[in-house]
């Protein structure tokens, strides 16, 4: 059986790690914090009738119909899937038809510590990459 966001980020786990991890993110997303619980919960209950539900009405018979609402959360493996698939469409659409070579650039396990602490110097570093293949 295959394990679902709901089964980890439960409204109990989504608490303790936030209680646990309290000194990490007020450090590091001290500005996002309600955003991220807010994220969390909203994939948390994507598509559940009990929390969001659209609603419709047959105009013969009066029967009520309905359907659950999606988060539209990128973090959600439902919609983040759904989110990705067309960002990868339309990535495609957009390229131009002409051979091309990715190149994956690392660096050694020690410099995370510096990019996490200064992280436009990967935006730097990606410029520079860039120039560098220009020229």
């Amino acid at each position: 059986m295959a394990i679902k966001i709901t089964d980890i980020f439960t409204k109990s786990n989504t608490e303790r790690l936030f209680k646990e991890k309290h000194d990490f993110f007020k450090h590091f997303h001290k500005d996002h914090i309600e955003f991220i619980k807010k994220s969390i919960d909203n994939a948390r209950l994507c598509c559940d009738l009990s929390y969001a539900k659209a609603t419709f009405k047959c105009p013969i018979c009066g029967e009520l119909d309905y359907r659950p609402v999606s988060c539209k959360s990128k973090f959600c493996s439902s919609c983040g899937k759904l989110y990705a698939e067309k960002w990868a469409l339309k990535l495609s659409q957009d390229m131009i038809d002409q051979k091309h070579r990715h190149i994956l650039f690392t660096f050694p396990d020690f410099l995370w510590k510096y990019f996490l602490a200064k992280r436009h110097g990967l935006t730097l570093l990606s410029n520079h990459i860039n120039q560098l293949f220009k020229e």
